[in-house]
């Protein structure tokens, strides 16, 4: 994606930039709340100084800190924290990510399910602000949140490509959205990068 389309602040004053940076933070922070509930630490939620009800101004003060982000910084930044957290599932059994509430979190949510959140929120919150002009990639995983947000999207008109079952370590997420129907694309995981290209420049013309 061209650098500065990617910076350019909206009507809201957001731009993908932030919407890419604002997603790898959150895997952090999900990481940063399991870890800290198994150390037998208090877990604050979403952080410390914030509570649920305070995520618009927390989101405000977090574009601020990563406002000196540019848009190789906040892509390396998402690239390198979506490897953490498919680390974090291939590390963890069935059993340990879905048996029982994450440690920490005083709430029925197991730890697979707090991995899962972040998916439709961010798509949802794509769908509503670009509208048919969104692609979106599901990649191995698991649970529903993806298919979820993959509906806002198809209703908005934007598109959405899934990796395939055989290269995926898990096929849950993109399977449930290809058997959806809502995939216009079901593709090896060393095609999508291609692809990628290819819609957005269709796009351009």
């Amino acid at each position: 994606m061209d650098a500065d389309f990617a910076m350019k602040k909206r009507d809201d004053d957001t731009s993908i930039k932030d919407v890419v940076a604002h997603r790898a933070h959150w895997i952090d922070l999900f990481l940063g709340w399991y870890g800290d509930g198994i150390e037998g630490k208090t877990v604050y939620f979403p952080a410390e100084g914030y509570k649920w009800n305070d995520l618009k101004r927390y989101n405000s003060d977090l574009r601020k800190r990563q406002s000196n982000l540019d848009w190789p910084d906040a892509v390396a930044m998402l690239r390198a924290n979506f490897d953490k957290l498919i680390d974090f599932i291939e590390s963890n059994s069935e059993e340990d990510l879905y048996s029982g509430p994450m440690t920490g979190a005083n709430n029925a949510w197991t730890p697979g399910r707090w991995a899962e959140a972040a998916g439709p929120s961010h798509f949802r919150s794509a769908a509503k602000c670009y509208g048919a002009s969104v692609l979106a990639i599901v990649l191995t995983g698991m649970g529903q949140d993806g298919l979820d947000g993959c509906r806002d999207i198809s209703a908005a008109g934007g598109q959405v490509v899934v990796q395939d079952r055989a290269t995926s370590v898990v096929w849950g997420m993109p399977g449930q959205v290809a058997e959806a129907g809502l995939a216009e694309s079901v593709l090896p995981v060393s095609e999508i990068g291609a692809e990628i290209v290819r819609r957005v420049e269709a796009s351009r013309r």
